[in-house]
């Protein structure tokens, strides 16, 4: 039975006990203990350090000449100066039991909204869940982690913060015992995404390495790597770089001469494991990787792409885009999701101010919006969803058309006459002839496969797709009609 990994507020669990003698015994474990641990080694490249993510919460100091300048004057303190004056100087004793005192008040605070309900049971309501909920991406694993965090907090600094927050006070019939409801707010929402910030595990030197070396190199390359092999042309599936390409650019940045496999230890395992980056295998060394950035935003923008991945933020203020018009929290959605709880609250017979609870009454609930939830626009903006399959096909396929492969020529060969004298006409025109062979609406769709969910916007990468992928099968037209 794991300390991190039970469900129940109450579990019972046996242990072989080995002293005096081999016996059997039971032990009863209650609630949910809180696990703090600090470490010096670096375990983010082990395989399992996914599992350490998702069980803690990961956070690294970003540590200055001026901190360890600070470190050092509290050592010496501590040492050289009599216990009077460290106290007088420093911190008292005073002083400490007044932060345990602010912990224990918390901690009372707390329980105290939460005694009309079960251990391990929710009694914050927040009434912009939809608008947060359909802003996180769930592609992977490690998206519910995120989630699960998110409401986390949001509950928890609603309870915190709960003598400056809006709650409902309900109490069932029969039971004397209320039930006080703390409604979250966006200052909460604020304050959340702030921690998320802060908990995303890397290491602020993995950071500055990523954001001044593996991004500016990426983004410095325009086009596949590629070399010939007597007469094939072999290319990469997709723009990507390699470690020797990354330890020449460490040395030109940062003057310090890495070997590949440090380069990809120290730096790419852990930024693979973070979501950061991700890998293939080359094409043109088989027993190597190619690596391409999965964040590519600014080291502010970073705080929330890591959790709302496929909507980064347009700026340092971090506001969470909502493309759903009908679910951005405006005064008037916010009064009928706290409606929709009174509604609820009602037919389970549930009492609110000595009365049956009126889902017809709004009055007090108005004023409470009023109050607490006049500016969404500060904390929300609304977006329409953006089609992605149009981006910039244009721009891109006259440079990507420069060179054509061999391989890509073969399999060109088995596709209709339409296709081959499409071929012909592109070997032999001029750029510009070459981007008026594809008419407006095809220049509009991406390059996807028929024969799995393959999609990009540049037809050179496509046409080495098909030749790698799916050799002896038609390229030709695509999925989605696109030719030569």
């Amino acid at each position: 039975m794991s300390l991190l990994s039970h469900d129940e507020y109450e579990v019972e669990y046996e242990f072989v006990d080995t002293n005096n003698g081999i016996k059997t015994k039971t032990n009863i474990l209650r609630g949910w203990p809180v696990v703090i641990f600090a470490q010096a080694i670096d375990y983010s490249h082990y395989k399992r350090y996914p599992e350490i993510q998702r069980r803690f919460i990961i956070t690294n100091p970003k540590m200055d000449p001026e901190k360890y300048e600070a470190a050092i004057d509290l050592t010496f303190n501590r040492y050289c100066l009599p216990d009077f004056m460290y106290q007088s100087k420093i911190v008292s004793d005073l002083e400490k039991d007044e932060a345990r005192e602010k912990i224990r008040e918390l901690k009372e605070k707390i329980l105290h909204v939460s005694t009309a309900i079960r251990p391990g049971k929710s009694n914050v309501f927040i009434p912009f869940e939809q608008s947060v909920k359909k802003s996180l991406t769930s592609k992977k694993a490690s998206d519910m982690t995120i989630a699960d965090r998110i409401c986390g907090y949001l509950t928890l600094l609603a309870s915190v913060n709960i003598e400056n927050r809006p709650v409902i006070v309900l109490r069932k019939k029969g039971n004397p015992i209320a039930q006080t409801i703390p409604l979250a707010t966006f200052e909460d929402l604020k304050e959340t995404l702030f921690l998320m910030r802060y908990a995303n595990g890397v290491r602020p030197c993995i950071l500055d390495w990523y954001y001044d070396v593996f991004l500016p190199t990426y983004n410095d390359k325009t086009d596949v790597d590629y070399k010939t092999k007597g007469k094939l042309e072999v290319a990469e599936n997709r723009v990507a770089v390699t470690t020797q390409q990354l330890v020449d650019a460490t040395f030109k940045k940062r003057k310090r001469k890495h070997s590949t496999r440090q380069i990809r230890e120290v730096y790419l395992d852990q930024l693979i494991n973070e979501g950061y980056v991700d890998s293939e295998k080359s094409e043109l060394n088989r027993s190597a990787d190619i690596y391409f950035p999965v964040v590519n935003t600014t080291p502010e923008e970073v705080e929330k792409s890591a959790v709302f991945g496929s909507t980064p933020p347009e700026s340092q203020t971090s506001k969470i885009i909502v493309e759903d018009s009908a679910i951005f929290p405006t005064k008037e959605y916010v009064i009928s999701k706290i409606e929709s709880l009174l509604k609820e609250a009602f037919q389970n017979g549930f009492l609110r101010g000595g009365i049956n609870v009126d889902p017809n009454e709004t009055s007090d609930i108005k004023e409470l919006v009023e109050k607490y939830y006049e500016n969404p626009d500060e904390y929300f903006e609304q977006k329409e969803k953006e089609n992605t399959s149009s981006k910039s096909a244009s721009e891109n396929c006259t440079s990507q058309k420069a060179k054509i492969t061999s391989e890509s020529q073969e399999i060109h060969e088995n596709n209709t006459e339409n296709s081959m004298s499409a071929q012909e006409e592109y070997k032999t025109s001029d750029p510009t002839a070459k981007t008026a062979l594809f008419s407006t609406s095809e220049m509009q769709k991406e390059f996807s496969c028929n024969y799995c969910s393959y999609e990009t916007e540049i037809e050179r990468e496509y046409s080495v797709h098909s030749a790698n992928k799916h050799p002896n099968k038609a390229g030709y037209p695509d999925r989605n009609g696109r030719t030569k």
